[in-house]
């Protein structure tokens, strides 16, 4: 097999091939023992490769050893396995597509014993689109072997081990944007998403996700052409900035696509990749992440309904009616994140977080369905549930581990609009003995707001019950700021957009440091969320805030798991105590 460890160098040597072959033609060999049989593939290679000087070679004619052949493409007329040192000795010295029907697919895998890695094709789904493909995947396949060959198989390609933490990407590309202002240099911003499956046969722990991120962020930088930028923006998202004339275009994503499904075979993988924007500065920048985030997020929907439709062949069942079922299979559960005091590092708090436990997809994030929900008026019954869900584990946190935490959760507008929510929650409290000042509802801007007086009467009532009342995601929405003066609230949540850089005294460090002056100024309560090392921790202590959330400290986390921790305590990563 190939050596995903070298890509790099096969896609680079690969890019040069390209720009070469605009003034030199590109030769191809088509090879069969057959007399006439495959004239009807020579045909297609032809005009599967218009421009390209394709010869054909017949049987008992000899082969020029030093020919610079672009790729040969054999269809097997008969497999006899004489004939199989003839076929690697050929695949030794130049990329090698095999055409064949599956027996004969079979039969030579069960013969080869080698390393070499052929590109197969079926006789049955013959045509231009997989024939061009095959032929791409081959050439790569070729100079990733030989690289490997040149190289030896314990070196690594340094770019293997270029993938930047959020913090350094934003410091980077800051840096990179303002050299290249300077000198007219071109830069493109993509976003990479990679999902894993679940399926019956493969269930996943979050460790294992973890280490198939790393292995897939590896796999990436070690493809992407000199010049990129790579920096993990999320969880699941890998951001592209690129110094390149070109950004990776399609053919060269799909070719990326098809090396992804071999080197991850043991697990069904999802990539999605945003369409690259033209960026000059870091205004520009955060406009198209943005931007990216969003267009993921539909193809998300629309791809992962796609898969479902096909994966289970039930008809009219969509992604909007799964969560219905969902909700009758209980495949809805909550995660927590620990909140901390800044000052003493006491765990004080946490948020609950939706996730779905999809059958096929695995755990989805709320940015898959929440939106949709909400759309469709499923939010009322989902965000019932989650309330009811969370005022439970905090009774149980309660019970086991002796301590009262705030416990936020995230409602969004159109939920706030209903007329009977305040009456809700209220005896959601009631029901569950939780005190009304041990409850946060984090209000989600994921919407306009609708019905206003309601949702005043609504957030009036329930603050005037003592429950504390806060924007999420602070900075982000246009209308934020007006909600300040507007809303009856208690505190405010900084986006980890406006955190996770801090440790840079850039525009976004001034900003949040602005945000937390102004909510100190009407005395509203301050959350950080999505602290990942101390130089932003150091920050956040030193502007002033009051709560803290993120993973230097902890990830979200099982109510189970959230129970083990508690007695050893949240604290930062790599260290024993809090910093």
């Amino acid at each position: 097999m190939f050596k995903p460890k070298l890509v790099l160098k096969a896609a680079q040597e690969l890019s040069r091939n390209k720009k070469v072959v605009l003034n030199n033609t590109k030769r191809l060999l088509f090879m069969t023992t057959g007399s006439t049989r495959h004239s009807a593939s020579l045909k297609l290679l032809q005009h599967a490769q218009a421009g390209a000087d394709i010869c054909a070679w017949k049987a008992g004619e000899s082969l020029q050893t030093n020919a610079n052949w672009f790729c040969v493409v054999i269809h097997l007329s008969q497999l006899a396995p004489e004939l199989i040192s003839q076929y690697l000795a050929i695949a030794s010295q130049w990329p090698v597509v095999i055409i064949a029907n599956k027996t004969q697919i079979e039969a030579f895998q069960q013969l080869e014993n080698t390393a070499i890695d052929f590109e197969w094709l079926s006789e049955q789904t013959l045509d231009v689109d997989f024939l061009n493909r095959a032929i791409d995947i081959a050439v790569l396949k070729y100079r990733i072997s030989h690289a490997a060959c040149d190289l030896g198989d314990e070196r690594e390609v340094s770019r293997g081990e270029a993938v930047l933490d959020r913090q350094q990407f934003f410091q980077q590309a800051n840096s990179l944007l303002s050299a290249s202002e300077s000198s007219q240099r071109v830069q493109y911003f993509q976003l990479v998403q990679c999902r894993w499956l679940k399926t019956k046969s493969a269930d996943l722990s979050w460790q294992d996700s973890e280490l198939l991120r790393i292995r897939f962020e590896r796999f990436l930088a070690q493809y992407v052409s000199q010049g990129t930028l790579l920096g993990r923006l999320m969880d699941e998202q890998t951001g592209l900035l690129s110094i390149n004339d070109q950004p990776m275009d399609n053919k060269d994503l799909d070719n990326f696509y098809q090396l992804c499904q071999q080197e991850f075979s043991d697990i069904k993988l999802m990539v999605y990749v945003s369409t690259a924007t033209q960026v000059s500065n870091a205004e520009n920048l955060a406009l198209a992440m943005q931007q990216a985030v969003q267009e993921i997020a539909r193809d998300k929907l629309v791809q992962e309904a796609k898969f479902e439709w096909q994966s289970y062949q039930q008809a009219n069942i969509g992604l909007m009616s799964s969560m219905h079922l969902a909700l009758q299979r209980n495949e809805f559960i909550l995660h927590y994140q620990p909140q901390l005091h800044v000052e003493s590092g006491e765990w004080i708090g946490a948020e609950a977080l939706i996730r779905w436990q999809h059958p096929s997809f695995g755990l989805l994030p709320p940015s898959a369905f929440i939106k949709e929900a909400e759309s469709t008026g499923l939010i009322q019954v989902l965000g019932r549930w989650a309330l009811h869900e969370a005022m439970r584990a905090w009774k149980t946190i309660k019970i086991d581990t002796g301590r009262t935490i705030c416990m936020a959760v995230n409602v969004s507008f159109p939920q706030v609009a209903d007329a009977n929510f305040a009456d809700e929650v209220l005896q959601a409290l009631a029901d569950n003995d939780m005190p009304h000042e041990y409850l946060e509802l984090e209000l989600t801007e994921t919407t306009v707001i609708k019905d206003e007086q309601i949702t005043m009467n609504n957030l009036t009532q329930l603050l005037n019950a003592g429950i504390k009342i806060s924007l999420d995601d602070f900075g982000t929405g246009f209308s934020s700021l007006s909600h300040l003066s507007d809303l009856p609230i208690t505190g405010i949540k900084l986006d980890r957009a406006f955190v996770s850089p801090l440790a840079d005294e850039g525009a976004q460090a001034h900003i949040a440091a602005a945000m937390i002056s102004l909510a100190k100024q009407l005395k509203l309560e301050t959350t950080a969320e999505g602290v990942e090392d101390s130089r932003c921790m150091d920050k956040i202590k030193q502007l002033g805030c009051d709560r803290v959330q993120g993973y230097y400290f902890s990830r979200p986390l099982a109510l189970e798991d959230v129970l083990m921790r508690a007695d050893e305590g949240f604290f930062p990563k790599s260290t024993g105590t809090y910093e």
